[in-house]
């Protein structure tokens, strides 16, 4: 293979140009106007035209030239394998500079000391193409249960499952029958949407006897297009890194918090508390669940990341920072801060949701 890939190459004027195409386009240190380089391309740019007049004028008719034009384009090239050893370089090189508008990966990790992995994670991202492309979507939602009877993977498994299910049902499947003049808007307000599902995910869970019952947070992300939805209930959170800026943008929903925030405690105070784990709203306690909702124009690059306190009561802020700043795979940062996570005791079920959006791509 090797052999005829080097013949394939070698001592070929028309080979060698395809293997240098750079040099022969870019100009090189110091060009600019006026400059030598200048003046050779222009001189060749010229006597290209030139000939292609020459051709256009010897023509007989436009019908001819489009004929003749047309017979070009649709004579078939013989493929060698020598062109696909090529071509698949050239691929490999385009792919790895072609950025998507949404990405995303998920890490869920049991931790070092439970038996089980009460978390639980969803990522939902759609890309479509072609002449009428639909709006970018996104649904990215994790759930950390707590004890009970029903157990909390029971209850996170339910509420993530369920709430995914009617988010996809009444705002995602719509979009595939709209017309390309109502593809930029929902089909259903989605902050009723996602406020009806967690609802009913409330309602469905809730046991009236207190040591039967059990429950879960929950922090739900919906991209449309570049606006972004969010959900919460619990301690769970969610984090926005913009321009190497890491922002917290939920309220953890523990008594802890509402200590440390009404002045009573320090935030130093509150990461050793013993109640810090202490929740006062939580999907599955019934009645008419107060949610927080939070919606916003994403700005064009940044990462948004979801995760269980099993991480951010771990790590603090400038590690989580540090990490999602690196221009790396989203796999490689979720393995980045699960493993310090790990390292840092592990003592719950560690899970996170990152999502990178690049809508200049």
């Amino acid at each position: 293979m090797r052999n005829i890939i080097d013949n394939f190459f070698n001592g070929r004027s028309r080979e060698k140009s395809m293997q240098e195409p750079d040099e022969k386009l870019e100009p090189v240190n110091g060009d600019g106007p006026g400059s030598q380089s200048e003046k050779n391309h222009d001189g060749r740019e010229k006597s290209i035209e030139a000939k292609t007049d020459l051709q256009i004028d010897t023509f007989a008719s436009p019908s001819e030239e489009a004929s003749d034009i047309h017979t070009q384009e649709t004579k078939p090239t013989k493929v060698s394998l020598e062109d696909t050893a090529v071509g698949l370089g050239k691929t490999n090189k385009q792919s790895q500079t072609r950025r998507k508008i949404l990405q995303a990966t998920q890490y869920s990790h049991i931790g070092n000391i439970r038996a089980r992995n009460e978390d639980s994670t969803q990522i939902f991202t759609a890309e479509s193409g072609g002449q009428e492309p639909l709006v970018p979507f996104g649904f990215y939602l994790l759930a950390d249960g707590m004890g009970g009877h029903y157990a909390g993977h029971e209850a996170s498994k339910y509420v993530a499952r369920y709430v995914a299910k009617q988010i996809l049902g009444r705002i995602y499947i719509p979009l595939l029958n709209t017309s390309i003049e109502s593809n930029g808007s929902p089909p259903e307000p989605v902050r009723e949407v996602m406020l009806d599902a967690v609802q009913h995910a409330n309602q469905h869970i809730y046991n009236p006897q207190p040591e039967k019952g059990g429950g879960t947070t929950l922090t739900a992300a919906l991209v449309f297009g570049r606006r972004l939805y969010l959900t919460h209930v619990g301690d769970s959170r969610a984090y926005l890194m913009v321009d190497n800026k890491l922002e917290i943008i939920t309220d953890d929903h523990s008594y802890v918090h509402r200590l440390q925030i009404s002045g009573q405690i320090t935030e130093e105070e509150a990461a050793v508390h013993p109640q810090r784990n202490m929740l006062y709203r939580a999907v599955g306690q019934g009645g008419n669940l107060e949610v927080d909702t939070f919606t916003r124009t994403l700005p064009e690059n940044g990462k948004l990341m979801l995760c269980s306190d099993g991480l951010w009561g771990l790590l603090p802020d400038d590690v989580i920072a540090h990490v999602l700043g690196q221009q790396l795979p989203l796999e490689t940062l979720a393995e980045q801060l699960v493993s310090l996570g790990l390292k840092a005791g592990g003592h719950d079920n560690i899970s996170t949701v990152i999502v990178e959006f690049n809508f200049s791509a």
